[in-house]
C-alpha cells in the first residue's frame, strides 16, 4: 500500500504497515472503533491510515473539506484536543464526524522536521470518554514515533531522488540483478550501448547481454561468490548479436533478509582498446627506432641513477649491455666534473641544454667526445647523445689540413715573392756591372774594374747563398730530406760553422767565439743542424756592426742541451721578434753593411730543428743585441 503527499513522495509498504500496527494497537488499547493517522493537504483532511477495527466507519482516502472538523482544530491550534462528547458542544454541531456518530475525539498534531503540518493521530468512539493522563501520554509517544519515520523518509526520498538522478543519467550501464542471473532492472545508458528496452533486458538476464563464451567470466563469477565483489574486463553483445568489451564491476548486497542482490556497472571500451592497439603499435614502431638508433637516448635522475637507456647509448659508453650501463652512476663517466656542475647550472637556469660538447671517460677507459642535448623535468634529465668522437677527429683534421693549406699559400707566396725581388736584385746587378765592363772596358781603370769585378764576385755569392737556402727549404717543403740521426760532437760542427761565415765576419771585424764545450754531444741529423748552425751565425753576424762580437754557448738542462748564439748587435723590437719564424709574416731587413736576405733562413732553422725533436725561439731589445737559442737532446760523450 502506497500514499503520495507533499513532502513524501512515497511511503514503503515496511512503514506503511509500521503505521497500520499503531492504529490498530491503539484502536485496541483505547477501546474504540476508530484510530486514525490524518494527513492534511490545501485545507483538506484525509485518513491516511485507518484501523483494522470493527465498526469503523473510516477508509483510508477518505477526505474532507475543513469545515470545523476535530483534526483542523488540532492542526490550526498545533495542541493536543480532547472532546468526551461532541453533543454537547454546539461548536461541532457541522462536523460530519458526528453524522458517523464520532461523538468522542483525542487528537494530537503530527509535523514534518520544519515544524508545518503532516497530520494530526487520533482516536475517534460512538460513546463519551473521559481519557485518563496514560492515555494521553500513549498517545503522545506514538505522535513522537510517526515524526521521526517522516524525518527518516523526507531524508530517505532526497536521497533516493539523488540515486536516482544519478542512475538515469550516469554515463556507465547499471543493472539490479539477482545472483542467480536475472535482471532486474537496466538504466538508459545500458539500454543504449545494448541496443534494447530495459524490458528486453530483463527477459533475457545475464546469460543474453554477457558474452558466455568470454575466458574471463567463470573466473569472474566465481571470485563474486568467493568475495562478494568483482572488477574486470569481460564483453557484452548487443541486440544485433555484435561483441563490446566493457570494464565490469559487480558487488553483492543484503537487500533483505535472506535476499541478495547484485548491481553491476559497466563501460564500453572499445575505443580504448581501438586506442590502446594503436598506442601499441606506436610504442613498438618507436621502441624500435629506439632500440636501433644510432644515437644514445636516456632518461636520468639528477644524481646519476639511469632510469632507462637504449642500446646505442650501452654502446657510446663500451659496455656489453644496457643492464651494464644502467647498473652504474652515470655521473661517473664524465672526465670533467667541473663540466657536469656547469651542465647543471645551465638546466636548472634554462630547463634545456642543446649539442653541448662533453668528453666521456667509457667502461674500457676510452676517451671520447660526444654531443648531449636534455632537457630537465622535474627531477629527470632526458635527452640524446651523439658519439662525436669521428666528427671531432674530422674536424681536428680539417683544422690541420687548412692550416698546411695556409702554410703552403705562405710558402708559395713567400717563394715568389724571393723569385721576383731577393733573386732578381743580385742577377740584375751581375748582368748590369757585366754589361758595363764588356761594353766599355777600355775606358775604366785598373781599379775601377777591380771594383766592379769584386761587386759581381759578391753579387754571385748572396745569389749562391740564396739558391742554396731556397734549395733546402724547397727540400724541406715537399718532404724530400730524409733525416739521419747520430750522435754529433756539437763543439766540432759549429768550428766548421764558423768556418764557412768566418771571411763575412773579418770583413767587419767581428769576432766569434765557440765556447762549446768540446765534451757536448747532441742526438740529431748533421745536414739539417749544420743548415741550422750556420745561419743563426751568419744572421748574427750579418746584423752586428764593425768590431762587435759574436759567441757560441751552450749548458745541459734535464737530459737536453740548450745552445745559445749571442751577439751584439742593432737587436729587435717585440713586432720583430714576434714574427721571426712565421712563413706568412717573416720578412728580412738589410744587416749592418746593407747585406740582403731573404728571410728563409730563420724559417728552415726552426723547421729542423722541431724535426730533430727540439725547439727554438730568440730574446732581443732594439740596441742590446740578440740571443737565439735551441734546445736538442742531449748525450754525453762515451769516449
Amino acid at each position: 500500500m502506497k500514499r503520495e503527499g507533499n513532502s513524501i513522495n512515497e511511503v514503503p509498504d515496511i512503514i506503511l504497515k509500521k503505521w497500520q500496527e499503531i492504529a490498530d494497537l491503539l484502536a485496541e488499547l483505547f477501546s474504540v472503533p476508530a484510530a486514525l493517522i490524518m494527513r492534511t493537504e490545501n485545507e483538506y483532511m484525509e485518513v491516511f491510515v485507518s484501523s483494522n477495527s470493527e465498526n469503523n466507519p473510516y477508509s483510508p482516502g477518505d477526505k474532507e473539506k475543513w469545515y470545523g472538523l476535530y483534526c483542523e482544530t488540532v492542526i490550526k491550534s498545533q495542541k493536543q484536543l480532547v472532546i468526551p462528547d461532541a453533543t454537547k458542544d454546539p461548536l461541532w454541531d457541522h462536523n460530519p464526524d458526528i453524522k458517523l456518530g464520532m461523538i468522542c475525539y483525542m487528537g494530537v498534531p503530527i509535523n514534518y522536521p520544519d515544524k508545518s503540518p503532516f497530520g494530526t493521530l487520533c482516536v475517534l468512539d460512538r460513546k463519551e470518554r473521559i481519557f485518563s493522563g496514560q492515555f494521553h501520554d500513549i498517545l503522545l509517544r506514538f505522535k513522537h514515533v510517526i515524526e521521526l519515520d517522516i524525518s527518516f523518509l523526507q531524508t530517505y526520498n532526497k536521497k533516493y531522488g539523488e540515486y536516482e538522478s544519478l542512475y538515469k543519467n550516469i554515463r556507465e550501464g547499471v543493472f539490479l540483478t539477482k545472483p542467480t542471473g536475472e535482471i532486474l532492472s537496466a538504466n538508459p545508458e545500458a539500454c543504449r550501448m545494448l541496443g534494447m528496452t530495459e524490458e528486453e533486458i530483463c527477459n533475457l538476464g545475464r546469460s543474453g547481454v554477457i558474452n558466455q563464451d568470454d575466458p574471463n567470466l567463470a573466473a569472474l563469477l566465481a571470485e563474486r561468490e568467493r568475495t562478494g565483489m568483482i572488477r574486470g574486463e569481460i564483453t557484452f553483445k548487443r541486440r544485433d548479436g555484435s561483441i563490446f568489451p566493457a570494464d565490469f564491476t559487480s558487488s553483492v548486497f543484503d537487500y533483505a533478509p535472506g535476499d541478495k542482490r547484485t548491481v553491476v556497472f559497466f563501460r564500453d571500451v572499445t575505443e580504448r582498446k581501438q586506442a590502446e592497439e594503436k598506442l601499441r603499435k606506436s610504442e613498438e614502431k618507436y621502441r624500435n627506432l629506439f632500440d636501433n638508433s644510432l644515437v644514445g637516448v636516456f632518461a636520468t635522475r639528477m644524481s646519476g641513477e639511469v632510469i632507462y637507456a637504449n642500446k646505442a647509448l650501452a654502446s657510446i659508453f663500451e659496455y656489453d649491455t644496457i643492464e651494464d650501463l644502467a647498473s652504474e652512476n652515470i655521473i661517473l663517466r664524465y672526465k670533467f666534473p667541473e663540466q657536469r656542475e656547469f651542465f647543471k647550472s645551465v638546466l636548472l637556469r634554462d630547463g634545456i641544454i642543446k649539442e653541448a660538447e662533453n668528453t666521456i671517460i667509457t667502461a674500457k677507459n676510452n676517451e671520447r667526445e660526444v654531443l648531449v642535448s636534455v632537457i630537465l623535468e622535474g627531477d629527470v634529465l632526458t635527452g640524446f647523445v651523439v658519439d662525436n668522437t669521428y666528427r671531432t677527429t674530422l674536424m681536428n683534421e680539417l683544422r690541420q689540413k687548412n692550416l698546411e693549406l695556409a702554410h703552403l699559400n705562405a710558402t708559395k707566396d713567400k717563394f715568389f715573392s724571393i723569385i721576383s725581388h731577393d733573386l732578381r736584385g743580385p742577377c740584375g746587378t751581375i748582368l748590369g756591372l757585366s754589361a758595363l765592363l764588356s761594353e766599355e772596358l777600355e775606358t775604366f781603370s785598373d781599379k775601377e774594374i777591380a771594383d766592379y769585378i769584386r761587386n759581381i764576385n759578391s753579387a754571385a755569392k748572396n745569389t749562391y747563398a740564396l739558391l742554396d737556402n731556397l734549395l733546402i727549404w724547397s727540400r724541406s717543403q715537399s718532404g724530400d730530406i730524409k733525416l739521419n740521426k747520430q750522435n754529433i760532437n756539437l763543439r766540432n760542427l759549429v768550428e766548421e760553422a764558423v768556418a764557412i761565415v768566418s771571411q763575412s765576419a773579418v770583413k767587419k771585424k767581428i769576432s766569434i767565439e765557440n765556447a762549446v764545450k768540446a765534451e757536448v754531444i747532441v742526438f740529431a741529423d748533421k745536414n739539417t743542424l749544420n743548415t741550422v748552425v750556420r745561419n743563426l751565425i751568419s744572421n748574427s753576424v750579418k746584423y752586428t756592426n764593425e768590431k762587435g762580437s759574436v759567441k757560441i754557448s751552450s749548458v745541459q738542462k734535464n737530459g737536453s742541451v740548450e745552445i745559445m748564439v749571442s751577439d751584439t748587435g742593432i737587436g729587435m723590437s717585440k713586432k720583430t721578434l714576434k714574427s721571426l719564424f712565421n712563413s706568412a709574416e717573416s720578412v728580412s731587413s738589410p744587416g749592418t753593411a746593407k747585406e740582403s736576405g731573404t728571410g728563409l733562413g730563420l724559417i728552415l732553422c726552426k723547421e729542423f730543428i722541431e724535426q730533430n725533436g727540439g725547439s727554438i725561439w730568440a730574446e732581443s731589445k732594439p740596441g742590446k743585441g740578440s740571443t737565439f737559442y735551441f734546445r736538442l737532446p742531449y748525450l754525453p760523450d762515451l769516449n
